[in-house]
């Protein structure tokens, strides 16, 4: 009868260790499911960095390629600057100019007229 009762122990304590096995088997397998899971995510997270770093190495570039032209584009707009504001005092001191030939051109016409008209006079 001990021995009996020793066997059902055994018995007992070995399903016991059957179902903590089973268990842990079970939680073994889901750990790794997790850990896979887990994983993938982390994969597709580092992909997803390397195309945002690509993305933002790529916008740097253009941003430093547009600043640089708008940096070209200003010295442009300011030679041009330059040049109109050259060409406009060009073209006020060449009507400075032209008003004073214009004005002796005038009086040497007059004194014509007036030369013409003496001489229509003393006729």
């Amino acid at each position: 009868e001990i021995h009996t009762l020793r066997c059902t122990n055994l018995e007992s304590l070995l399903c016991e260790r059957e179902e903590m096995l089973v268990e842990s088997a079970k939680r073994f397998e889901q750990l790794r499911e997790d850990f896979q899971y887990n994983l993938t995510l982390i994969e597709a997270r580092d992909k997803e960095i390397q195309r945002f770093e690509h993305l933002f190495k790529n916008k740097s570039l253009e941003c430093d390629s547009l600043i640089s032209e708008k940096g070209r584009l200003l010295e442009l707009v300011e030679a041009f600057s330059t040049r109109e504001r050259e060409v406009d005092s060009k073209r006020e001191a060449d009507k400075i100019v032209n008003k004073r030939i214009i004005d002796d051109l005038k009086v040497v016409v007059d004194s014509m007229k007036w030369t013409n008209d003496e001489e229509l006079r003393s006729k």
